[in-house]
């Protein structure tokens, strides 16, 4: 059975077991959609003389949600139906999929479980690259995360929390990149605004052989102190940071920063991170240090705006390394009623390539306009996360 197949198995039993329960105490919440789509796409091959074209695009998708005192659950499906008007090459009933599963469960008061699932196929490998926004040529990528995780309370201001990791990319026919990821940590409570904790954090990144090369893994190992602070009403200030150590001769220190404010008028945040990742079609573990900003503005009580950007630095074991910075402004008025109306303007500067040292100088520009009608029988009252945060796209680091 497919990966795929497992994680649609595991929502329909989960909901034919809880469809019964669901009663006083308990909510769910079942929401099939579809989204009519037009973009254009100044660069729709990702190359350095970029071709563009406009497309249209059908997106079933089918939402879940059930909540009880214990129990939390959220599911959903999508897939993306494409014509393009020029390339006739690129039309397709299936130009990506995403799954998504999220539980949690509360046994008891001091234990919780949880875990978190993931499934994404894209013809742009770009799509998928959630941890440094690196441009790659079109062609058939694929994405599986799982993510349990479990805390526990031995007192009342502290915590002890595991969590286990794996992710498995594909690009084209035979190229694959496997990520683990084990994290133990302890936080303590000092007071009500401050959180102090200890965190170890171990990654072992495995290459598939191909007819170049043999099998390969490496490992790293590091040491996290970490605080966070609630500053103010709607404002916290969160930093962890440690030594690591790497069988490939990367001993960069591990460093993440965030920083989020409440307004009365909006959000927004800023986050830093220093660390290891994967990228599709590279072997071994790539060095990255990523820098993001990302606001949203409720302009009036149907109508909200949100502005993001990204500066990424990959680079590779072999010295291929590139640069990418990403602006992004949306829009999105809903009504309150079943349909909701969104627009985004997008842009990607490329510097370098990290399939080879020897494409430092090359660059890559790319704007993508996209306006979209999502139509539901009934809109989910559960608003989704903010899809450019990496934690809302199965990224945890």
């Amino acid at each position: 059975m497919t990966m795929p197949s497992r994680l649609s198995l595991f929502i329909l039993m989960f909901a034919l077991c809880t469809a019964a329960d669901a009663g006083a105490q308990a909510r769910m919440e079942l929401v099939p959609s579809v989204s009519f789509s037009t973009a254009y796409d100044d660069n729709i091959f990702t190359t350095q003389e970029g071709s563009g074209d406009a497309m249209m695009l059908v997106t079933p998708a089918f939402e879940a949600f059930y909540e009880s005192p214990t129990t939390t659950f959220r599911s959903l499906f999508n897939f993306d139906m494409q014509r393009a008007v020029g390339f006739s090459t690129l039309n397709s009933l299936d130009a990506k999929r995403h799954a998504m599963i999220n539980a949690g469960f509360q046994i008891n008061p001091q234990f919780r479980l949880s875990l978190i699932g993931r499934y994404d196929v894209s013809d742009r490998p770009g799509d998928l690259m959630f941890d440094t926004g690196v441009l790659l040529g079109r062609q058939r990528a694929r994405r599986y995360q799982l993510t349990p995780a479990i805390s526990y309370r031995i007192r009342s201001r502290t915590i002890v929390t595991a969590q286990y990791d794996a992710t498995k990319e594909m690009l084209g026919a035979g190229m694959e990149g496997d990520m683990f990821i084990a994290r133990l940590g302890v936080s303590r409570m000092q007071t009500t605004r401050d959180v102090w904790s200890i965190n170890y954090l171990g990654r072992t990144f495995a290459s598939g052989a191909d007819m170049f090369n043999s099998a390969a893994t490496e490992r790293s190992h590091a040491v996290l102190l970490g605080y966070s602070r609630a500053v103010g009403v709607g404002t916290n200030v969160s930093v962890q940071g440690g030594p690591r150590s790497s069988s490939y001769g990367n001993n960069k220190p591990e460093v993440l920063a965030n920083f989020s404010k409440q307004l009365r008028a909006g959000r927004f945040g800023l986050d830093y991170w220093q660390g290891e990742t994967i990228i599709m079609g590279i072997r071994g573990p790539v060095d990255i240090q990523s820098f993001s900003l990302k606001s949203s503005w409720p302009v009036r009580r149907t109508i909200e705006v949100g502005g993001h950007a990204g500066v990424f630095q990959s680079q590779t074991l072999f010295q291929g390394h590139a640069r990418v910075f990403h602006p992004e402004m949306v829009v999105s008025y809903s009504p309150g009623s079943s349909y909701v109306v969104a627009g985004s303007y997008g842009v990607d500067f490329q510097k370098g390539d990290v399939r080879s040292e020897f494409l430092s100088d090359r660059e890559i520009v790319r704007h993508v306009l996209k306006v979209s009608v999502t139509f539901a029988p009934r809109l989910s009252r559960i608003r989704p996360a903010d899809p450019n945060d990496p934690r809302s796209k199965g990224v945890f680091r």
